[in-house]
């Protein structure tokens, strides 16, 4: 029953997950201009580190900015090259959503070895993750591509965390952890939030001289990123950044508007989150080990649903998206770790419900490429006779 359900749902969601980048893949040659997506800007701001560079005075916005004194650098880098070579900065930035893809399910197939799934598991698990309502309309229609590049560094960091987990900590841990821990920091702030739990968690279950390389591992990961974070943190001060609370969308308050599925979800995810992780651990007889290293999560999972994170700081600047799909990392990890389920036919069900579901939802709700109509070819028509920057 399970493999049947697991088949039926990747063949659909991975049908669907197709749609929607071929749909997408319009931006190769029409700049995306409509008002909801944050492609262009990012698209933007990576000519400008082509053409001003890094922490550079950039003149072509705001009347002058330095470059990427409060963006974070780490999917520009990723990118450039890509630009460079091609010198198509439509094709590279959807090359590079592809390549993202990609390294995200090799990812996903580490973590399955280490976990003994078979590739049907894996496959479920990547389309699960990424091709859910959410991460469709994040990643691929709204183009919020340095939280995907966040994301697919934290399932690095994630397959790392989860190996050593049993495994003793030595020299080749660190080699992995520095540079992962590096690019999930100057990736984007709350992905590398949400992901230096995972490390926490390691923290929790081993022993001083264990918890020391973890601890000086982190350290460096956070020294090698200060080439950004330092003038980051120094330069958002100046800013209104940290004055809106991305955590004030968790109100039901919003909910007759745009936000009302995104609050529907902070309320579910969470809720799935604990019960799946009470079937996982009963099975486990409820090891000490484990709940110990799933505590910080279990703990967020806790203050999010409640919208405690609202009130504490750091945790009040990442908005939902971002926590739900954390939370939906460890569902995916926990329901695909427990071996025997009562009622299996039952919980098996509500999930190829919830893929139909998510997918008639996302199909209705998440606007597909809009196509340059006469309003937009004729004020690029106009660009050309524009003087200066």
């Amino acid at each position: 029953m399970k493999n049947k359900i697991l088949i039926v749902s990747s063949i659909t969601l991975g049908i669907y997950f197709l749609f929607r980048l071929i749909d997408q893949s319009q931006m190769i040659s029409a700049f995306p201009l409509d008002f909801t997506n944050d492609w262009s800007s990012y698209i933007a701001q990576l000519h400008f580190l082509k053409v001003c560079g890094f922490h550079n005075l950039c003149p072509y916005w705001y009347n002058g900015f330095v470059s990427f004194q409060i963006a974070s650098p780490g999917w520009f880098i990723f990118t450039l090259p890509i630009y460079l070579v091609l010198g198509d900065i439509l094709l590279s930035t959807f090359l590079s959503l592809i390549l993202l893809y990609v390294i995200g399910f090799i990812f996903f197939y580490i973590i399955g070895k280490d976990q003994k799934w078979p590739l049907i598991i894996v496959i479920s698990s990547f389309l699960l993750f990424f091709a859910n309502p959410i991460a469709i309309g994040n990643f691929i229609r709204l183009g919020r591509i340095v939280s995907l590049f966040g994301f697919v560094i934290f399932l690095g960091l994630a397959a790392l965390i989860l190996k050593y987990k049993h495994d003793q900590i030595g020299l080749k841990f660190s080699l992995f952890l520095i540079p992962l821990y590096t690019l999930s920091i100057i990736s984007h702030p709350q992905e590398a939030i949400l992901s230096s739990f995972l490390i926490l968690s390691l923290f929790l279950i081993k022993e001083n001289k264990e918890r020391t390389i973890i601890t000086t591992s982190a350290i460096a990961g956070i020294l090698l990123s200060s080439f950004w974070l330092v003038p980051f943190l120094q330069g958002s001060t100046k800013t209104n950044l940290f004055n809106y609370k991305q955590s004030d969308l968790l109100n039901w308050l919003l909910s007759d508007n745009i936000y009302l599925l995104t609050n529907v979800a902070a309320i579910l995810v969470p809720l799935g989150m604990f019960f799946i992780f009470y079937l996982y651990i009963r099975e486990r007889n409820y090891d000490k080990k484990e709940l110990i290293f799933y505590s910080p999560m279990l703990i967020l999972g806790f203050l999010f649903l409640f919208k405690l994170v609202r009130f504490i700081p750091v945790l009040e600047h990442i908005s939902p998206d971002p926590y739900i799909t954390f939370f939906l990392f460890f569902i995916i990890l926990f329901l695909f770790n427990i071996k025997s389920i009562k009622y299996e036919r039952t919980i098996w069900m509500i999930v190829l419900a919830v893929v139909i579901l998510g997918i008639v939802v996302s199909a209705i709700k998440t606007p597909y490429f809009i196509k340059h109509e006469e309003l937009e070819k004729e004020v690029i028509s106009i660009l050309p006779h524009i003087e200066g920057k």
